[in-house]
């Protein structure tokens, strides 16, 4: 079953594709520094799941992006910069695009965040376990 908070198959490279060793590199952008350390060791207890970069602000994120090539961005609502949707817009747009679930403080925002673009939407008052689920279904969903 499929989750509803994903969006599948709209990447234009396979996640954990064989070059990568099935390692799923990911760019955590979020305002706060407490909650990109808290994702990074969240993320650093998965096996498989490389953080190779971080952002405080829309412009840091772009710039992280094309320096590292992610395969997934986790993206907090609230990134300080260009609105989400001109953000996830600017995404789109560069070579080997990204998949981007957005992290966010109200689940009514999962509609409007999923309409704008992003693959997932993952309420921030969910445990652990539903990111962690929402990035097993996207990487499930783009190699099927």
């Amino acid at each position: 079953m499929q989750n509803p908070n994903v969006r599948y198959a709209r990447c234009q490279r396979p996640l954990g594709s064989p070059h990568r060793l099935m390692t799923l590199r990911i760019v955590i952008a979020d305002r706060e520094a407490t909650a990109r350390a808290a994702l990074r060791m969240l993320l650093h207890e998965e096996p498989g799941l490389l953080v190779v970069g971080q952002a405080s602000d829309g412009q840091e994120l772009l710039d992280s992006v094309q320096e590292t090539h992610p395969d997934l961005v986790l993206l907090d609502w609230d990134l300080p910069g260009p609105p989400l949707e001109a953000l996830l817009s600017d995404l789109q747009a560069l070579d080997g695009q990204p998949a981007v679930i957005v992290l966010g403080a109200r689940q009514e925002l999962r509609n409007q965040t999923l309409a704008a673009g992003a693959d997932a939407f993952v309420y921030q008052g969910n445990p652990p376990s539903h990111l962690l689920a929402a990035i097993r279904d996207i990487d499930v969903g783009e190699q099927a």
